[in-house]
């Protein structure tokens, strides 16, 4: 009797409440986003891949913005310096033709390479071999040939003009 009074109790009691994680579970599970199924899906992934697109588009139109604008200032750059270059060239000119015939004879070259400090840091800068070879005694010969384009055996000014922008 003991053992049917027992049962019956068991019956009539309320189940045991549920575990608290498997509460949490199911809190989660009513309360999670819905996740794009069938055509909502590939309209979804459509418009993730537009988006991405889009951001990728104004990124690169954002880089080349500032790849022109470096290529404005470099070019810039240039030209104030090829301008001042020019006008340097002119004046190394000026200061090897000592008797203002508008002509370097290989005595006028030879002078100035060996005493001019101005002259010798020009050469050594410019960037163009044969205008730099003028300072190597052996190769100067080489160099004046090179240079000396109508060979009349001196360098005029337009064949100087020549070697400068050579450079």
């Amino acid at each position: 009797h003991d053992v049917a009074t027992a049962a019956a109790s068991a019956t009539d009691a309320a189940p045991p409440p549920p575990p608290d994680w498997l509460l949490a579970a199911a809190r989660l599970r009513s309360h999670r986003i819905r996740e794009p199924t069938g055509g909502d899906l590939v309209r979804a992934t459509r418009e993730r891949v537009r988006k991405r697109r889009a951001e990728r588009k104004k990124a690169t139109a954002a880089r080349n913005k500032r790849k022109k604008a470096r290529e404005r200032a470099a070019a810039a750059a240039d030209g104030q310096f090829t301008a001042e270059f020019l006008k340097l060239a002119e004046e190394i000119f000026d200061m090897i033709d000592e008797d203002k015939s508008d002509t370097l004879t290989h005595d006028e070259l030879t002078n100035a390479v060996k005493h001019n400090r101005k002259v010798q840091d020009f050469l050594k800068g410019c960037g163009n071999k044969n205008l730099q070879y003028l300072l190597v005694p052996s190769r100067l010969q080489n160099a004046l040939k090179v240079m000396d384009t109508n060979d009349d055996g001196e360098i005029d000014r337009s064949e100087w003009q020549a070697a400068i922008e050579a450079a």
